[in-house]
C-alpha cells in the first residue's frame, strides 16, 4: 500500500491491514541448491520473497513454510538435512514444511520472522498514538492523513504477526514435530 502513495500519490480506503515482508536463503547456505529447488517447485524464490501479513492472516502457512525451509539443515538444524534428499523431492513443501520439522528448527524459524517484524515496526515512524491523532486531524485529502493511514494499517498488520509469533514461540513444547508425528503414524 505505501508503494502506490510513494509511486502515484495514492492509497485505497479504508487501507487494509495489510504489510509485506522478504525474506531469502543465504547465499552461502550449504544446502542453498536444494532448497532454491523446493521453492522453485512451488513457484517461490530463494533469492528474496515477499509475503503479505494481515491482521486477519498474521502468519500465512507458506510464510512459516519458507521460514522453516530457511532453516533446515546445518548450520541451524543439522540433524533436519535428511529432509533436503531427493527421496523428500516433491512432497517436502506440500507435506513436511506445512507442520513444525524439529524444535530447534521451528524456534530458529519463528525468531526469524520475529526479527524480521521487530524490526518492520522499529522502521514505522512515531507510534499507534501518532497515527490516530494524524487520522483524526489531518485533511482526508492530505499526504499527512494517506501516510497516517498506511502506517497506522500496516503497523497493525505486523504487530499481529508480532504477536502471533510471540505466542509460537512460547508453546514450542506443546507442538508435535517430525519425527513425533512418523513415530505416532509407525504405530
Amino acid at each position: 500500500r505505501g508503494e502506490l502513495l510513494l509511486d502515484y500519490g495514492f492509497v485505497a480506503e479504508p487501507v487494509p491491514p495489510e504489510a509485506s515482508l522478504r525474506f531469502g536463503v543465504a547465499d552461502d547456505d550449504p544446502n542453498y541448491d536444494e532448497k532454491a529447488g523446493v521453492l522453485e517447485r512451488v513457484g517461490l524464490s530463494a533469492v528474496e520473497q515477499g509475503f503479505v501479513v494481515s491482521e486477519a492472516d498474521p502468519l500465512p502457512p507458506d510464510l512459516l513454510a519458507y521460514l522453516r525451509l530457511v532453516h533446515l539443515g546445518p548450520p541451524s538444524t543439522p540433524s533436519d538435512a535428511f529432509l533436503l534428499e531427493a527421496l523428500f523431492a516433491d512432497d517436502l513443501w506440500r507435506e513436511h514444511l506445512q507442520q513444525p520439522v524439529s524444535r530447534q528448527n521451528e524456534a530458529a524459524a519463528l525468531q526469524l520472522g520475529h526479527d524480521a517484524v521487530t524490526s518492520a515496526l522499529g522502521k514505522l515512524r512515531g507510534d499507534v498514538q501518532l497515527d490516530l491523532a494524524s487520522l483524526a486531524e489531518a485533511p482526508r485529502e492530505s499526504v499527512g492523513y494517506r501516510c497516517a493511514a498506511v502506517r497506522y494499517a500496516e503497523r497493525r498488520a505486523v504487530s499481529a504477526a508480532a504477536n502471533e509469533l510471540r505466542a509460537a514461540l512460547g508453546s514450542l513444547d506443546g507442538l508435535e514435530y517430525y519425527q513425533e508425528r512418523r513415530l505416532r503414524l509407525l504405530n
